[in-house]
């Protein structure tokens, strides 16, 4: 007996696609008020439509049929700048993780990835946050220095590290702490000072927060903190960063402390006054000469500081590629999607990492493909 359409699998393809009931409904020549009813489960497409509607969302129709083994909700995902996201930009980035997932599912059934290893601790105080930090290092062996590969760290933690296209800067980032946490960066903020200061904040409610519903202040103030203090131990704040005499700053200095250690000029200067390494009339002169030396936003050092990439989702595609002989068509069908729709649940970055002569085996579209199928029959 074939299994029921979903009309749920339905608002997943056409979210991903960044459709709206409106842009689906004139591609299929039909109302938008019909389209939702596919999708509450108020009405089942023919075979006809069905097909027109795998075309134009880039699966095929066993993907309106398929169960998922892992549900995903919003309340799940821990979000950056969760006050500033719209609604819309929250739903997509959701939709677009539950579309990874089942690609996630394909790799663990095909190879072994490391082992999930994120400790648990709870968030109390500012002095366990910060103990918190330094046991998170010293459980990773990572020591008190300066972390030069902080997406390796995660991903030899187990976690799934990469960016999402088409996420707008209303989502700075997000994690999710499924059986494999994944953990998104927005690749667009072009310094890879403040991505690395995301992926430690992600990281943060993946140690301090689980099973909490994040998003409030606190949890948020929390997971900054946990994130300035696993980026630069107290120790090594105490130490090695150049304080101020009164109201001068050695922005020299400073400079070569953000090269060393990878964390922006601005988020230093916090982590500073909250160590009490500056007074609040220090910190506010370091923000103003940051303001008024338009590095509000991006800092000069950035130009010359690279991102370190994530590496296991590429290198987990090339396994299937290369080693397993897999082709980009029998991955994509592995969980009911065209070759262009994996591509964007890959992502650019991920994608662009892939060796040319590895991904170019066998690829079609549906279209391409089904033609070639009628070609030979």
């Amino acid at each position: 007996m074939e299994a029921k359409f979903v009309g749920s699998n339905l608002r997943l393809a056409r979210i991903f696609q960044d459709l709206s009931l409106d842009d689906l409904g004139a591609k299929i020549n039909t109302s938008r008020q019909y389209v939702h009813k596919l999708e509450i489960g108020g009405a089942e497409p023919n075979s006809d439509l069905e097909m027109r509607l795998a075309e134009e969302l880039g699966v095929t129709p066993q993907f309106f049929r398929q169960p998922f083994t892992q549900a995903l909700e919003e309340e799940q995902v821990h979000f950056r700048s969760l006050k500033t996201s719209k609604a819309s930009a929250k739903l997509y980035a959701v939709y677009k993780a539950r579309m990874l997932l089942s690609l996630v599912e394909v790799f663990d059934q095909h190879m072994r990835l490391p082992k999930p290893n994120f400790p648990e601790f709870s968030s109390v105080d500012p002095n366990a946050i910060e103990k918190a930090a330094e046991d998170c290092r010293s459980y990773w062996g990572l020591g008190l220095g300066p972390i030069n590969h902080l997406p390796r760290v995660a991903e030899r933690a187990g976690a799934l590290v990469l960016s999402f296209d088409g996420v707008s800067q209303q989502v700075d980032a997000l994690s999710i702490p499924t059986q494999r946490p994944i953990i998104v960066f927005n690749a667009e903020k072009g310094s890879a000072c403040r991505i690395r200061f995301d992926i430690a904040h992600e990281i943060g409610h993946l140690v301090l927060h689980v099973g909490k519903k994040t998003g409030d202040a606190e949890t948020e103030r929390e997971a900054n903190h946990f994130a300035g203090a696993f980026l630069v131990p107290r120790t090594m704040m105490y130490d090695h960063f150049p304080a101020p005499k009164g109201s001068r700053f050695d922005w020299k200095a400073i400079s070569e402390f953000k090269r060393t250690w990878r964390v922006s000029k601005a988020a230093l200067l916090y982590r500073a006054r909250q160590l009490g390494l500056l007074t609040d009339s220090q910190y506010k002169t370091g923000v103003i000469h940051l303001n008024r030396n338009g590095e509000a936003r991006r800092e000069e050092e950035d130009r010359d500081i690279n991102f370190e990439q994530p590496e296991l989702l590429p290198a987990a595609m090339c396994y299937l590629l290369d080693r397993l002989d897999f082709s980009l068509l029998e991955i994509a069908q592995k969980i009911n999607v065209s070759v262009s729709t994996l591509q964007a649940i890959i992502g650019s970055q991920a994608f662009g990492l892939i060796p040319e002569n590895i991904k170019n085996k066998n690829v079609y579209t549906l279209k391409e493909l089904r033609e070639s199928r009628l070609k030979s029959s």
